[in-house]
């Protein structure tokens, strides 16, 4: 039997096939196809993982700073109601308070049972609680240490004015007329600065956790900051 040439056309025909197929105009469109399919699933998930991350640490951030503004609320308020507990004792005992009100010794002992009550067990556990909150949410180490340092020299200051006013107190409540005595007297407008230097410390406390927050905010953040 008879065969044709190695190299007849019907033989390089048969040999390249695929060739042909590879070079058909419909087969590259399909090829694309399929490489955009893979390669648009896959940026297109991507994105979306960035995406869902940006706005999950977007949510964490705002967590975050609302929990700081909620720190900066009680620790103003907590300092602030024992700057005005102690202020209100000490013009109780000023002599041109109430002159000639029948109730002023009245008010004055309620005023001095508000301090002794407003600095105890809780003060003591509501400005623990505090102190670990700064502690665990500002950790900025431009600004966490300052702010931590202000709140303690507020609270050792406080602890100085709250031992100086025992002595009042007792003296009034064993009957002293503290109004009339010139050495109390100078003692309370002593006091009465110290706790104005606390009212400026506050202030500049409130400042320095303002500044933290917009920082803060202002920087983005993904889900990833919270566990590194």
């Amino acid at each position: 039997m008879s065969q044709g040439p190695p190299d007849s056309p019907e033989s390089e025909k048969s040999k390249f096939p695929l060739a042909s197929i590879a070079a058909h105009p419909a087969t590259l469109v399909i090829i694309g196809f399929i490489f955009t399919g893979i390669f648009g699933t896959f940026i297109t998930a991507r994105w979306q993982r960035k995406e869902w991350d940006r706005q999950q640490g977007r949510l964490l951030q705002i967590k975050r700073i609302e929990q700081k503004q909620k720190i900066m609320e009680d620790l103003t308020r907590k300092v602030a109601d024992s700057d005005a507990t102690e202020q209100d004792v000490l013009i109780a005992f000023k002599p041109w308070w109430r002159v000639g009100d029948q109730g002023r010794d009245a008010i004055a002992k309620e005023r001095v049972e508000a301090w002794r009550k407003q600095g105890g067990r809780d003060w003591r556990i509501e400005t623990t609680l505090l102190k670990n909150q700064l502690g665990f949410f500002f950790i900025d180490l431009a600004r966490g240490p300052k702010i931590r340092q202000t709140f303690d020299e507020i609270l050792e200051r406080r602890e100085k004015i709250a031992g100086r006013m025992a002595v009042l107190v007792d003296a009034y409540s064993q009957g002293k007329d503290v109004r009339k005595d010139e050495t109390m007297q100078d003692e309370i407008d002593d006091i009465d600065a110290v706790i104005k230097e606390n009212e400026a410390s506050l202030a500049n406390l409130d400042t320095l956790i303002l500044v933290d927050i917009q920082i803060d905010a202002s920087v983005p953040h993904t889900i990833w900051d919270d566990l590194i």
